[in-house]
């Protein structure tokens, strides 16, 4: 009869129809984990690189900020809008000693050396370009100051122009860099020390800070003789975006 709908029957054969109708086979569940498994290999890796490039970008802005904050204090406490007037303008040792001495929370001070071995270390053995055709060697590079952030961030700053200064075989000091009178400091950042992967434009950068206090790369190598040190260019360029 189905005075009020559906017969016992048909209530039985669609109960059946229903029971079976949402259930997967083992054949469509291993396919569909073999399909989950390929889209997985082919855009984990992508989203782990992009992931890991945001965490430098995030630590070099703000050792950025850091530096950015004490040079404008420092210029407000020395009474200058140049810093060709200041104690730095001196370009001796003891005024940049006395700046990050001052005006930066220093967790380690590695004296004048990138890497002197033994706790007395601030920046890895070496350093490569990021195309891997530079290979640098940093144990007997020095500046004027080498000292660690609390953030990690390793940190070698020169009074400009900017010579990192190589001590060779023969104990001769030699000029590594090029020299330029257009920025006050100079700066190499390794954003987490001494772990890696110690590649220029990845964890390792180059600043400078110009006479007004600005804090930016160095432009001038983009076209020079290191332009892997001018990578920190493309970073600001981009919006803080790591996109090389």
């Amino acid at each position: 009869m189905k005075k009020y709908g559906f017969t016992l029957s048909e209530v039985l054969s669609l109960s059946r129809k229903t029971k079976y109708s949402f259930g997967f086979t083992l054949a469509e569940v291993l396919i569909t984990v073999g399909i989950i498994g390929v889209v997985s290999a082919l855009t984990v890796p992508t989203l782990v690189k992009n992931h890991q490039r945001q965490v430098y970008v995030t630590q070099l802005h703000k050792v950025y900020n850091e530096i950015l904050s004490a040079t404008e204090r420092y210029m407000n406490d020395q009474r200058v809008d140049d810093l060709r007037e200041s104690d730095l303008g001196t370009k001796k040792p003891e005024a940049i000693r006395s700046f990050v001495k001052n005006y930066f929370k220093v967790v380690k001070d590695c004296g004048t050396r990138y890497n002197d071995g033994g706790s007395n270390q601030c920046f890895g053995d070496s350093y490569e370009s990021i195309d891997g055709s530079v290979v640098t060697n940093q144990k007997n590079y020095q500046c004027q100051t080498v000292f660690t952030l609390p953030s990690g961030a390793a940190v070698c700053a020169d009074i400009g122009p900017m010579e990192a200064i190589k001590i060779d075989d023969e104990n001769s000091i030699t000029s590594s860099f090029g020299n330029s009178e257009s920025f006050v400091i100079g700066m190499d950042i390794d954003v987490n020390g001494t772990q890696g992967p110690n590649i220029y434009g990845r964890d390792m950068f180059a600043m400078v800070v110009y006479p007004d206090g600005t804090v930016d790369c160095n432009r001038k190598e983009k076209t020079g003789s290191y332009p892997h040190m001018a990578l920190f260019c493309d970073v600001l360029d981009s919006n803080w975006q790591m996109n090389y």
